[in-house]
């Protein structure tokens, strides 16, 4: 996909969004990826919640990986992507203790300081189907916005 964009991209950019864990537990599969990463391609790893306990709670996966989702950004950084031009970080925060989070970007910013300033801190949007998936599961956001914008 990467190779395919590097010839029919220019101008434009290209996100590759992943969950990191395959990446954290292979540093040569961030090696490979990182060496396939052309100008304009943008490898985006989406971590949910601040902390594992977060973590464990949004996605229903063992604690752990949330480290693995860690090592795979330091993997990426490692390997030669430059933070904010080849690698980003997404962040669900809507769920976590604003202390969790600023611990969070401390810890991405021993990586490299520009991953925490390049951080993405999202924030849940609530429609009508995301409300009533949260509410099964028993989550709830400590802030989100409404699809018409209010911020709550």
């Amino acid at each position: 996909m990467v190779q395919l964009f590097s010839r029919l991209g220019e101008g434009r950019t290209l996100v590759v969004e992943t969950n990191g864990v395959l990446l954290g537990y292979s540093r040569a599969a961030s090696e490979e990826l990182a060496s396939r990463v052309v100008r304009g391609t943008v490898v985006r790893v989406s971590i949910k919640g601040a902390t594992p306990q977060d973590f464990e709670r949004l996605t229903g996966a063992p604690a752990e990986y949330f480290e693995v989702q860690l090592r795979a950004v330091e993997n990426l950084v490692r390997a030669g992507l430059e933070p904010g031009m080849g690698v980003t970080v997404a962040v669900m925060t809507s769920f976590s203790e604003p202390r969790d989070v600023a611990t969070l970007l401390l810890r991405l910013a021993s990586v490299d300081p520009r991953l925490a300033e390049v951080a993405e801190l999202e924030v849940v949007k609530l429609y009508p189907s995301v409300r009533q998936s949260l509410e099964r599961a028993g989550l709830r956001p400590r802030w989100y916005v409404e699809p018409g914008g209010a911020v709550s």
